[in-house]
């Protein structure tokens, strides 16, 4: 997560792919979505954000 969201959209350096084992595919991929479901999303000046 952090090294998508880092520069938040800021630069164009965030990984487009990510190459996981079939075996923790569905584990990965629920662990992301709930990470990414926690994230602020707002103005960049908000300190809550």
């Amino acid at each position: 997560m952090n090294a998508w969201l880092f520069t938040q959209g800021q630069c164009c350096v965030a990984g487009t792919r990510l190459f996981v084992e079939d075996d923790i595919f569905d584990e990965f991929t629920a662990t992301v979505a709930e990470a990414a479901s926690e994230v602020k999303i707002g103005p960049g000046l908000d300190p809550t954000t």
